[in-house]
């Protein structure tokens, strides 16, 4: 088993249709912060900027999961 601290958003390091399940626990856009200054903290977007964000953590999660 691996394990890997990254961010949903670049899931580079796993390949096409390779994972069975995915279990997710997105921060609420803009409602509890979830840190003060961690850089590319989504609970800090604004609600839009989180959408575009969340959209990326979404195609990854479509790309790496299998059919």
């Amino acid at each position: 088993m691996e394990v890997h601290v990254g961010d949903a958003r670049n899931l580079e390091f796993i390949d096409d249709g390779s994972i069975d399940l995915i279990c997710t626990h997105p921060p609420y856009g803009n409602i509890i912060r979830y840190s003060e200054n961690i850089q590319g903290d989504l609970s800090h977007c604004d609600i839009d900027e989180f959408l575009k964000e969340m959209e990326k953590v979404a195609i990854e999660c479509h790309r790496v999961l299998k059919k």
